[in-house]
């Protein structure tokens, strides 16, 4: 019990309004710092749309699976995302954030992530970024591939999905 409830502390904490004071760069007199910060942003795709490519993860408590794709369309904005229903274009939902908050994944906070099943394995990605784009949603960016993660009520992973731009 203490195990679970701790993973659901630093899941908040993550993904929360504490995350800034968590991940933000230590102060320093080289120019490096901001630019790294500005560099992590350009790096997300904010304004782009993307589709489905498959299902990485899936909570096995789940009844549903996308086996032949979700017939959504994601736009990630700096602020928020909006899922859009694929034949028709129109808005199906639409997440807001604050602030977007970029968070560098750790191996050991990825694993955290999931209560049930095996995590997806992340070990061979260089770059692995996390922004909040929803308090149910999170944009993963896995060195060049965009990654869709929903969380249950819990802030654990529900579900991850890979995403590809959208034609």
């Amino acid at each position: 019990m203490m195990k679970r409830l701790s993973m659901v502390l630093l899941a908040a904490l993550l993904f929360a309004g504490c995350a800034p004071a968590v991940t933000a760069p230590a102060p320093t007199d080289a120019p490096e710092a901001p630019q790294q910060a500005a560099l992590q942003q350009e790096e997300a795709p904010f304004g782009k749309t993307y589709a489905f490519e498959e299902c990485l993860y899936m909570n096995p408590l789940s009844s549903a699976y996308p086996f032949e794709g979700t017939g959504q369309l994601y736009v990630f904005k700096e602020n928020g995302l909006t899922i859009l229903d694929e034949a028709t274009g129109e808005s199906v939902e639409s997440h807001g954030t604050d602030e977007t908050v970029c968070i560098d994944v750790t191996d050991d906070a990825w694993k955290e992530m999931y209560f049930v099943g095996e995590p997806v394995d992340i070990g061979a990605y260089e770059t692995r970024r996390a922004y909040s784009v929803g308090d149910q949603y999170r944009l993963y960016c896995m060195d060049a591939e965009v990654w869709l993660g929903k969380l249950a009520n819990d802030g654990m992973l529900w579900s991850v999905y890979k995403l590809k731009p959208a034609e």
